[in-house]
C-alpha cells in the first residue's frame, strides 16, 4: 500500500535560502503515488557548490512540482569539488540480460543444472566476443565489462574463467571485478587462483598448476551489477574503473556465468541514480534544479518567478526523462535579466520513449553569454519546444569553441523521436563571438524549425578561435527531414564571418531558410582569416550538398525585403554535392546591390549563387530575383554554375533596372551575371526581363558550357528590355565547347553599344556556333563594337537582325577595327555562318535629296532700302506643303500652314461666343483684302504688331527706324 509523498513547502519572503556543498531539499518516488510538491516563496535564493533542489520519479509515480517565488533573485552557481561521480553510467558494455540462461547441466560451472543455477557462457576469440553464434561486440584491446540484474534479494552469482591462459603469446592472466553498477561499489575481486579452486576445466600451467579465476558470492539487494574482466596486473577500487593490463586483440578465455533470479529484459544505464541502497540524490556535481523522470511517471513542472536569475559557473535548471515517463515543463517568469554564463545550462531533454517538456522564458532581456538553452530527444521521445519572450533584447555571445552561447533544439543519433522548434520573439537579436540558434536532427525523426519575430536581428562575427560562425543553423544527418529557419524583421545583418545555414548530410531533406525583413537585409564582410564565408546557405552538405550514397534535396532560400546588399565578401549559396538537388534563392525586393568579390579558403568565390560542387550528380536549383533596381559593381557575382555532372540552375531575372557594371579591386572578377557548368553537364539559362539594362566598364553577362562531352550544352541569355546599353567594353556572350545551344536572344526597343563592346556567341573544338537574335527598333554600334557567331573547328552560328534602323555598324566576312556583324569560322568561308539583317531603314542616305544647283542669293530677295544693324538674319524657309520640284521626295516633318480665311459658319460660332455684348452692332460682312505686312512696331501696351506701309501715321513707336532711314 501506498500514499503520495508529501510536500515541502518554505513561507519566509524577505528571507534567503543558500544550499551549498551537496545540500539538498528533494522528494523521490518510487511507487504509483506521485512524488512531492516543492514551494520556496523567498527574496533570494542561492544554490552553490552543488547545491541542489530535486523532485524524481523512478515508477510510475509523477514526480512532484518545483516552485519558486524570489522576489530578488535566484542565482544557482558552481558544483561540488568532493562529488564522486559514478564512473559507469556512460560506459561502453555487453548485456546479459539480452541472452538465454541454460538450465541443463554442464560439468564446468558449479551446481548447474535442473536443480542448479542456470548459466551462459562467454566466449573471447581472437576477434570477437561471442554467446553461441551471437555476436556480442569486437575484441579490443580493453577491459571487457558485462552488466546484468538481478531482482530479488540474496540471490547467487558464480563467474568463472577457463582458459585464461590461451593468449596470443601464452602470457594472459585473467583478473575479474564485481561492481554495483548504482552505486559504484566495488564488491569482489578474484585474481587467479592455482590448481583446483576453480570449478574445472581449468588447463595445466607449468607442470602441473593451473590458473583460475573465480567469485562465488551471494548478491543482497536487487539492482544492475558489471562484471569487468581484465588481465594480470590490473587494479580497481569504489568508483574507479578497472586499471592496468587489458586483454589484447588475439587473446582468448571462456567466461561461465551462474546467476539466480536473473533479469531478462534488457536495461538501461542509469537504471536507477536513486538507489535506496545508497540514496544520493546529487546524481551530479553541478548545483541547480531538477525535475527528472526515470520511471514510467512524468517528471514535474519547474516554475520559477523572480527579478533576476542568474546561472554562473555550471549552474544547472533540467527536467530531464529517462524513460517512459514525460518530460516535466520548465516555466521561467523574469522580471528584468535572465543570464546563462558559461558551462550553464537550462535543458529539457527526452533519454527514453518519452517525450521531454518545454521550455518557456519571459523575461525583460535574455542573456547568454557561453551558457546553453537546450531541448533534446536520444531515443523514441520528442525533444521539448523553447519559447523565449523578450520585451527589450536577447543576446547570446560565445566565450570560445566549447561555450559558444547557444539556444538548440536537436534529435542525437539512432533518435526516432521528433527534434523541438524554438521560437524567439523580442526587439532586438543578437548573436555575437560563435553563438548560434541550431535546430540539428541526426535521428530519424523531423528536425525541429527555428522561428524568430524582431526588429532587428544582427548575427557578426566568429568563435574567438575562427572555428564556429554566429549564426542560425539547421540540419539532418539521416533520413529525417531538416527544419525550417524563419526570421521577420525590419532589419537583418549578417557580418564578419557569420552563417545562416540549412544543409543535408543523409536522406532527409534539409530546411528551408526564409526572410521577410521589411526595411534591410545586409550580407557584407568575412571573418579576416579566411576560414569562413558569411552569408546566407541552404546546401545538401556544410555549404555543401548531400552524401554520395544518399539523395537529401537542398532547402530553398527566399529573401524578401526594401533593400538587400550582398557585399564584401557576403554571400547568398545554395549548393550540392552529392546526388541530391540544390535548393532555390528566390529574392524579392525594391533594390538588390551585389559587390565586392571575395574568395574563402575553399576556392568558392562571394555573392549570389546557385551551385553543384564538384563530384556532386544532383541538379542546381533555380535564381530568380524580382526587383526594382539590380546593381552589380566591383566585381560581385550572380551565378549559377555546376563544377559536377548535375545540370546547374537557372537565372531569372525580373527587374526593371538593371546596371552590371565594373571589375573587382584586385582585377580579377568582372561583375556579372553567369550561368555555367565545367564538367559534362548541361548549363543553365539567363532569362532577364526589364526595363533598363546598363552593361558597362568589362561587366559581362553570360552563359558557357566548358565541358568536353557532348551533354555540355551551354544555356541561353534571353533579354527584354526596353532599351539595352553596352559600354566600354561590355560583354554578353554565349559559348560552347562541345555541345550545342548556347544563343542569344535580345527583344528591345533600344540597343546601344559603344567604345569595344560586345554580343557574341563562341563555340571552341568541334561545337557549332549559337545563334544571335536581335528584334529592335534602333540598333547603335560604335567604336568597335561587334556582334559575332562564331566558330573555330565548325560552322559558324547564325545571326538574325530585325530593326527598324542600324547605325554604325554592318554585315562583313571577318572582324575589323571597325564595329561588325560576322558569322564566321576559322575552318574558312565555306563553314562561316548565316548572316540576316531585316532593317528598312538601315541606309542612312534614305529620305535625303540633293541640294539645287543654283544657290539662292539673298541679295535679290532683300530690299538695301534701309540700314541693318548687329545681329539681324535672313531665313528662307520655303512654303511648306510640296516641294518645289516634283521630282523630290516629300519632307515628312515640313510643316503646312493653311492661310485660306476661316468659313462664314465658323466665323459666325467665333463671332456669336466672343462677342455676344456686341450683337447689336452692325457687322461689315465683306471680306476685307489681305494686306502683306512689311515692318513691325511696338504698340504702347509693348505689344509687337506686324504692321504695312500703306498706315501713313502712327502714334506707335517703331522697333527700327533710324533717321536716315529711306522710304
Amino acid at each position: 500500500m501506498s500514499g503520495p509523498g508529501g510536500n515541502i513547502t518554505i513561507n519566509n519572503a524577505q528571507g534567503s535560502l543558500n544550499l551549498a556543498n551537496r545540500g539538498f531539499i528533494g522528494t523521490v518516488t518510487r511507487s504509483s503515488s506521485n512524488g512531492g510538491a516543492i514551494a520556496l516563496n523567498l527574496n533570494t535564493l542561492v544554490l552553490e557548490s552543488g547545491g541542489q533542489i530535486i523532485t524524481a520519479t523512478t515508477t510510475s509515480g509523477n514526480a512532484g512540482d518545483i516552485t519558486i517565488n524570489a522576489s530578488e533573485s535566484v542565482t544557482i552557481s558552481g558544483e561540488s569539488q568532493d562529488f564522486i561521480p559514478n564512473p559507469f553510467l556512460d560506459l561502453e558494455t555487453f548485456d546479459l540480460n539480452a541472452l538465454e540462461f541454460i538450465t541443463e547441466p554442464n560439468p564446468n560451472v558449479a551446481e548447474s543444472g535442473p536443480l542448479g543455477i542456470p548459466y551462459v557462457s562467454i566466449e573471447r576469440t581472437p576477434e570477437q566476443i561471442i554467446n553461441g553464434t551471437t555476436v556480442l561486440g569486437a575484441a579490443e584491446n580493453q577491459v571487457d565489462y558485462f552488466y546484468f540484474s538481478i531482482t530479488t534479494s540474496n540471490s547467487r552469482a558464480i563467474f568463472d574463467i577457463d582458459n585464461g591462459l590461451t593468449g596470443g603469446d601464452g602470457s594472459i592472466i585473467t583478473t575479474i571485478y564485481l561492481f554495483n553498477q548504482g552505486t559504484g561499489e566495488l564488491l569482489q575481486v578474484d585474481n587467479f587462483s592455482l590448481a583446483a579452486d576453480g570449478a574445472g576445466g581449468s588447463l595445466p600451467v607449468f607442470g602441473n598448476l593451473t590458473f583460475d579465476s573465480l567469485i562465488d558470492t551471494t548478491i543482497t539487494e536487487p539492482g544492475v551489477y558489471l562484471l569487468g574482466v581484465g588481465a594480470f596486473p590490473s587494479d580497481a577500487s569504489n568508483n574507479e574503473l578497472i586499471e592496468g593490463a587489458t586483454p589484447q586483440v588475439g587473446d582468448t578465455y571462456t567466461l561461465q556465468v551462474s546467476l539466480e533470479n536473473q533479469g531478462t529484459e534488457g536495461v538501461s544505464l542509469p537504471k536507477d541514480p536513486f538507489n535506496p541502497a545508497n540514496f544520493n540524490p546529487n546524481v551530479e556535481a553541478r548545483s541547480g534544479l531538477f525535475s527528472e523522470s526515470n520511471g514510467r511517471g512524468n517528471g514535474g513542472t519547474l516554475t520559477i518567478n523572480t527579478d533576476k536569475l542568474i546561472l554562473n559557473n555550471g549552474g544547472r535548471i533540467s527536467t530531464d526523462t529517462f524513460d517512459a515517463g514525460g518530460g516535466g515543463n520548465i516555466t521561467l517568469t523574469i522580471g528584468s535579466l535572465l543570464e546563462v554564463n558559461p558551462s550553464t545550462l537550462i535543458s529539457s531533454i527526452a533519454r527514453g520513449s518519452g517525450n521531454a517538456g518545454t521550455i518557456v522564458i519571459d523575461t525583460k532581456q535574455l542573456q547568454a553569454i557561453g551558457g546553453t538553452l537546450s531541448a533534446a530527444t536520444f531515443s523514441s521521445g520528442n525533444a521539448g519546444e523553447i519559447t523565449i519572450t523578450a520585451t527589450d533584447s536577447v543576446m547570446l555571445s560565445g566565450t570560445s569553441s566549447e561555450e559558444r552561447g547557444q539556444i538548440r533544439s536537436d534529435a542525437r543519433p539512432g533518435a526516432t523521436g521528433n527534434a523541438g522548434r524554438v521560437v524567439v520573439e523580442t526587439p532586438v537579436l543578437q548573436l555575437r563571438n560563435g553563438a548560434q540558434i541550431n535546430s540539428i536532427n541526426r535521428g530519424d525523426g523531423d528536425g525541429g524549425s527555428v522561428m524568430v519575430r524582431a526588429k532587428v536581428v544582427s548575427a557578426i562575427g566568429s568563435s574567438p578561435d575562427g572555428i564556429f560562425p554566429s549564426g542560425f543553423f539547421t540540419s539532418t544527418e539521416t533520413t529525417g527531414p531538416g527544419g525550417n529557419l524563419t526570421i521577420e524583421t525590419e532589419r537583418l545583418l549578417v557580418s564578419d564571418g557569420a552563417q545562416f545555414t540549412s544543409r543535408t548530410d543523409g536522406a532527409g531533406d534539409a530546411g528551408n531558410i526564409m526572410v521577410y525583413a521589411l526595411s534591410s537585409v545586409d550580407v557584407i564582410g568575412n571573418n579576416g582569416n579566411g576560414k569562413l564565408s558569411r552569408g546566407l546557405f541552404t546546401s545538401s552538405l556544410v555549404i555543401g550538398g548531400t552524401r554520395e550514397e544518399i539523395g537529401g534535396k537542398g532547402g530553398d532560400l527566399v529573401i524578401e525585403t526594401g533593400r538587400l546588399r550582398v557585399a564584401e565578401g557576403g554571400r547568398l549559396q545554395s549548393n550540392a554535392v552529392g546526388p541530391g538537388d540544390a535548393g532555390s534563392i528566390t529574392i524579392r525586393a525594391t533594390e538588390v546591390e551585389v559587390s565586392d568579390a571575395f574568395v574563402d579558403f575553399t576556392g568558392a568565390v562571394s555573392g549570389v549563387l546557385v551551385a553543384v560542387d564538384e563530384g556532386a550528380t544532383g541538379d542546381g536549383g533555380q535564381l530568380r530575383i524580382d526587383a526594382e533596381r539590380l546593381h552589380i559593381f566591383d566585381g560581385g557575382q550572380v551565378i549559377a554554375s555546376s563544377f559536377g555532372d548535375g545540370e546547374a540552375g537557372d537565372i531569372i531575372l525580373n527587374v526593371n533596372d538593371i546596371d552590371v557594371t565594373g571589375i573587382s579591386e584586385d582585377g580579377q572578377f568582372p561583375s556579372r551575371i553567369a550561368a555555367f557548368s565545367v564538367e559534362n553537364s548541361p548549363a543553365g539559362s539567363v532569362t532577364i526581363t526589364s526595363k533598363n539594362l546598363t552593361v558597362r566598364d568589362r561587366a559581362e553577362i553570360s552563359v558557357s558550357a566548358r565541358g568536353n562531352g557532348d551533354n555540355a550544352k551551354a544555356g541561353n541569355l534571353d533579354i527584354t528590355a526596353l532599351s539595352i546599353v553596352l559600354d566600354q567594353s561590355a560583354t554578353l556572350s554565349a559559348e560552347v565547347r562541345a555541345g550545342d545551344q548556347g544563343n542569344i536572344i535580345l527583344d528591345s526597343e533600344l540597343i546601344v553599344m559603344g567604345d569595344r563592346s560586345n554580343i557574341t556567341t563562341n563555340a571552341e573544338g568541334a561545337a557549332t556556333g549559337g545563334n544571335i537574335t536581335i528584334d529592335t527598333d534602333l540598333l547603335v554600334a560604335l567604336d568597335n563594337s561587334d556582334i559575332t557567331a562564331n566558330a573555330e573547328d565548325s560552322f559558324g552560328g547564325r545571326v538574325i537582325i530585325n530593326a527598324l534602323g542600324i547605325f554604325g555598324t554592318e554585315f562583313r566576312e571577318q572582324q575589323t577595327p571597325l564595329s561588325d556583324i560576322t558569322a564566321s569560322s576559322q575552318l574558312g568561308a565555306s563553314f562561316s555562318g548565316t548572316v540576316e539583317i531585316n532593317a528598312p531603314y538601315s541606309d542612312p542616305s534614305a529620305g535625303l535629296f540633293e541640294l539645287p544647283d543654283n544657290f539662292v542669293n539673298p541679295k535679290l530677295l532683300v530690299a538695301t532700302g534701309c540700314g541693318t544693324s548687329d545681329g539681324n538674319r535672313f531665313v528662307q524657309i520655303g512654303r511648306g506643303g510640296l516641294p518645289t520640284d516634283p521630282t523630290k521626295p516629300l519632307r515628312g516633318q515640313t510643316l503646312w500652314v493653311d492661310l485660306r480665311p476661316l468659313p462664314r459658319h465658323s466665323a459666325r460660332r467665333r463671332k456669336n461666343r466672343n462677342h455676344a455684348s456686341n450683337a447689336s452692332n452692325p457687322v461689315n460682312s465683306r471680306r476685307s483684302r489681305i494686306v502683306e505686312a512689311n515692318r513691325w512696331i511696338i504698340n504702347n501696351d509693348g505689344v509687337v504688331e506686324l504692321v504695312a506701309d500703306s498706315v501713313q501715321s502712327s502714334p506707335f513707336i517703331s522697333w527700327f527706324s533710324p533717321y536716315y532711314c529711306l522710304r
